[in-house]
């Protein structure tokens, strides 16, 4: 009866730390912000110290379908780049239902927002993609972004699939003060 009970109580402590261990993996994977982090092409060029980069306190959308990180912005152009980042189970699960969806019909757009209304939208251009984990990663570049008059800019995501509903969105810039929230 003592072995059974030493026994078990190693089985508890092992399913115990396997539990941990688990939530401390999904953990680093769900705030890796290293995919497709680096500055594209398209910013790259400009001169360093006019290329402004975006630190995010909560990149998650609430209903936790996107997620923005790698904020980019060079004033003078208008120019912002953003990597965006949704599970593959979530397209796994509207390819179930729609056997003809595909990644192409999943679309991303920037919007600037005041407090009543969104005051424009852009879509912008695919610079690349990756899956890492359980994640589909795309790092896209805005031209024409202005933050005059916006309270917030929000990142989008569109499905082209009849009867899912969209967008969700995520802000990734709020009208604190564009001298103080962004950084050389």
């Amino acid at each position: 009866m003592k072995r059974f009970g030493k026994i078990l109580k190693i089985l508890i402590v092992v399913c115990m730390l396997a539990v941990v261990g688990f939530m401390g993996l999904r953990g680093c994977q769900t705030s890796d912000q290293s995919p497709l982090s680096e500055l594209s092409p398209a910013l790259a060029a400009f001169p360093e110290g006019e290329v402004l980069q975006f630190k995010q306190t909560d990149p998650l959308s609430d209903d936790g379908v996107l997620y923005a990180y790698a904020v980019y912005y060079n004033k003078d152009s208008g120019t912002l780049q953003v990597t965006l980042r949704y599970s593959n189970r979530l397209f796994q699960r509207i390819k179930e239902q729609h056997v003809d969806f595909t990644r192409e019909d999943i679309s991303f757009t920037v919007s600037g927002a005041n407090e009543t209304e969104v005051l424009w939208s852009c879509s912008g251009e695919k610079q690349a993609e990756m899956d890492k984990y359980i994640y589909h990663y795309e790092q896209y570049v805005f031209t024409g972004v202005s933050f005059e008059g916006v309270e917030v800019i929000y990142a989008n995501i569109h499905f082209d699939v009849e009867g899912v509903e969209a967008p969700s969105s995520v802000g990734i810039w709020y009208n604190v003060g564009l001298d103080k929230v962004y950084k050389n």
